[in-house]
């Protein structure tokens, strides 16, 4: 089945180096969808990510499969610059240290289209966004790394390597023997809220299938039961309830009539034709993704995905199914390293040094669009 949907351009940087996002401590390759004629052919890899959010009832522990995390962009510099200002980053009072975070504030500039309201200056700040692992099924080439055209080297005088996407048919590295090539990459895939809410979707349509035998709506339901006392809560056979509020039930917080407790309901299921105890889901199956613009200097372009049946990864790529650090690949960049970035002076303002929180400007005015220039 395909789906598609409008989105920004900016779903990743070209995967075609090896480069370091903000301040994080590791290196990883920020995957692209190509908008070549012929689809991605991808695989996501889930993680275990915990991080602290701000829910309804205050701050809460989560664990996601995807990284949520926040960024802002330089567009005088091009760079960008890994949010430091911790959950209240809209907080006079309460946010953490950050440069960018104050650039952007004290950078709005009247709107002229919005009398009495601001709009963005030159630092944005990229709300909402997401990273999950991702490996590519196609051939990359071992290259020296080039930085500004000229190759970057290390200390010992030799050059950095990275991997590049072939570049197809024209492709001059496919048939040199001293260029190593691979047929897979693990990168990751950094998006915004929209392509989230897709990828959900396509989540609950590939539930209809078996991880097992692949086939098609063969999972029977056989009960939800409550995670801490493994009550049945929720009898399919018996019910009356109907699947929109059945959903609605164990999309959510059950309180358990049994023990009282809150929880989120398991689902027991089995394959009718396989006897599979569980229902796949995006991460069985292999994913086509492919953008499409109206012209090739356009910024937003139609997103379009499919997927295979659930199968099996083959043995020569199950060494990449591992996700990488991406709490630490997307680190909040160092205040040092922003104000580098951003060719700030290191000077404290008067009255304050730079440990201490800094101040913003009143927030009643914001107005911005969170799609960052390229």
């Amino acid at each position: 089945m395909e789906t598609e949907r409008n989105s920004t351009s900016e779903t990743g940087r070209a995967a075609t180096t090896v480069w370091r996002r903000g301040g994080g401590k590791g290196y990883g390759l920020n995957y692209k969808p190509t908008t070549g004629s012929v689809a991605d052919t991808i695989r996501l890899v889930p993680g275990e990510y915990r991080t602290r959010q701000l829910g309804p009832n205050g701050e809460e522990d989560t664990v996601t499969e995807y990284f949520p995390y926040r960024y802002h962009y330089d567009a005088r510099h091009k760079r960008f610059i890994n949010c430091s200002g911790g959950l209240y980053y809209k907080s006079k009072t309460k946010s953490e240290p950050c440069h960018a975070c104050r650039e952007f504030w004290d950078g709005m500039v009247p709107d002229p289209e919005n009398p009495g309201r601001k709009k963005v200056g030159y630092i944005n700040m990229v709300e909402g966004a997401s990273a999950i692992t991702v490996v590519h099924f196609g051939k990359y080439h071992k290259v020296p790394s080039v930085k500004n055209g000229k190759v970057s080297y290390k200390d010992d005088g030799t050059p950095w390597y990275e991997w590049a996407r072939c570049q197809g048919k024209m492709c001059r590295l496919c048939n040199d023997p001293q260029t190593e090539s691979k047929d897979a990459q693990r990168m990751y895939w950094s998006y915004m809220p929209s392509i989230q809410a897709l990828l959900f979707d396509l989540d609950r349509e590939i539930n209809q299938f078996c991880p097992g035998c692949g086939g098609l709506q063969t999972i029977e339901s056989l009960a939800w039961v409550c995670t801490a006392c493994g009550q049945v809560a929720i009898d399919p056979t018996t019910t009356v309830l109907d699947e929109a509020t059945i959903q609605q039930l164990t999309e959510d917080l059950f309180k358990c009539p049994a023990c009282q407790q809150s929880v989120l309901l398991a689902e027991q299921v089995k394959c009718k034709d396989c006897g599979t105890d569980r229902r796949a889901n995006i991460f069985d199956v292999n994913l086509k993704i492919k953008i499409v613009k109206t012209k090739p200097t356009d910024k937003k372009g139609t997103i379009r995905i499919s997927y295979d049946p659930p199968a099996a990864v083959p043995k020569e790529f199950e060494g990449l199914m591992r996700p990488l650090k991406l709490n630490e690949i997307l680190a909040p960049t160092p205040l040092e390293e922003q104000a580098k970035i951003l060719q700030l002076e290191l000077e404290p303002r008067p009255g304050q040094s730079l440990g201490q929180k800094f101040p913003v400007k009143e927030r009643e005015t914001e107005s911005y669009d969170d799609t960052p220039a390229e």
